[in-house]
């Protein structure tokens, strides 16, 4: 068990994200990390911030390069965009491979523009293109 955790999230060297927690765990060596009430910071290509999420708990699995960001107890992460955005859910995936949030289960969302909600979703890091996850989904 580590203390006042911070880590730099990079794939292909590039940075992604900026995650600060009260206290992380490693749970097997070189498969995840689970950060306890966490802050990640989303950024850009040249490290301009795009949104911010909290998560009581934050399991990272490093092969996959995904983090699961969930509300524990207080049952929703939330993730805020810099324009005002916001986007609630009791689990939001970031793949850092796609650079992209995504979800499976009933959220909100919230802009200056209006608000929805649905039953799954897909959304760039900083807010700006919410859209079903079901349509990438194979039709039989």
């Amino acid at each position: 068990m580590a203390f006042g955790v911070r880590h730099n999230l990079t794939f292909g060297g590039v940075l992604r994200a900026r995650i600060s927690a009260d206290s992380a765990s490693v749970r097997d060596e070189g498969g995840s990390i689970t950060f306890y009430n966490a802050v990640i910071v989303f950024v850009s290509t040249i490290g301009d911030t795009l949104s911010t999420a909290n998560a009581s708990k934050a399991v990272y699995d490093i092969s996959t390069h995904r983090i699961l960001l969930s509300g524990g107890t207080s049952g929703s992460a939330t993730v805020r965009g810099r324009d005002a955005q916001q986007l609630t859910s009791s689990r939001i995936t970031y793949a850092a491979r796609e650079d992209r949030l995504e979800g499976d289960t009933v959220y909100s969302f919230s802009a200056p523009g209006g608000a929805r909600s649905g039953s799954d979703f897909q959304v760039d890091p900083g807010l700006k293109a919410l859209r079903p996850r079901s349509l990438d989904k194979p039709k039989n």
